[in-house]
């Protein structure tokens, strides 16, 4: 099944702006429809809207390679807060098939179908596709690994981290979270990039990046969230 979240940063903003302004309508009012979901709940959604959309709205202009990372790290933070909304609270009664409908997402099947963990290892290879501070990544199986399976294998996560010559000091690996002291030896120790079903993407650096070595790492997850083992480390030094 496709992912249900739109890929497009401009399809993501409308479908984000939909699904809380749905949400409120139908939690909102002395009777809601939905009394069942906690106004924390609400306003954790409607936050998560806002944190995209304040570094979203950035990019809508000339900016920064700084401003095109607070925006990816913003949408990983709101696609994150919408899927476990989504998973809490709109996936049973009240909230019927044509309310799903309305606001984008997946409708009930009334015979789910079990999906089991992923078990494939992702591979990523690191290109120079020209231009300053940036490079691409490619996500394929690992050569040898299982079978792969769309239910299970349908997205994955991919992890970064950025080491400075020699290494990252303390006070530069507190300041950004995705500096690092030393090489790593596994994906658990890099901070979460994004999730996208694409099998080709492109990460941008700030410009005071230029010669540091960038890690990559991902691993598979399936549309209930369980994920697989992690794959090898791959690494380039930002242009």
């Amino acid at each position: 099944m496709p992912d249900f979240i739109p890929s497009r940063d401009a399809d993501f903003d409308a479908w984000l702006t939909n699904l809380v302004d749905y949400v409120a309508v139908k939690t909102g009012g002395s009777s809601p429809a939905w009394p069942y979901v906690p106004d924390t709940a609400v306003s954790g959604l409607e936050n998560a809207k806002d944190d995209w959309w304040a570094s979203y709205s950035f990019t809508l202009h000339p900016h920064t390679p700084g401003h095109t990372v607070a925006k990816n790290e913003a949408r990983a933070r709101a696609e994150k807060a919408a899927r476990l909304f989504v998973r809490q609270f709109l996936r049973f009664d009240p909230v019927t098939n044509a309310d799903r409908v309305n606001m984008g997402i997946p409708v009930r099947d009334a015979i789910p179908t079990p999906v089991d963990p992923p078990t494939v290892q992702p591979a990523i290879t690191v290109a120079y596709p020209g231009g300053p501070h940036l490079l691409r990544v490619t996500i394929a199986p690992l050569t040898g690994s299982d079978p792969f399976d769309g239910r299970s294998d349908y997205g994955h996560a991919i992890h970064f981290g950025v080491m400075p010559q020699g290494g990252a000091t303390v006070e530069q690996a507190a300041g950004r979270r995705h500096y690092l002291m030393r090489e790593p030896a596994s994906g658990a120790e890099l901070a979460h990039l994004r999730f996208t079903r694409r099998k080709r993407d492109f990460v941008e650096f700030d410009g005071d990046e230029a010669g540091m070595r960038a890690f990559f790492c991902a691993r598979y997850e399936n549309q209930k969230g369980d994920h697989g083992p992690w794959g090898p480390v791959a690494s380039a030094v930002i242009p």
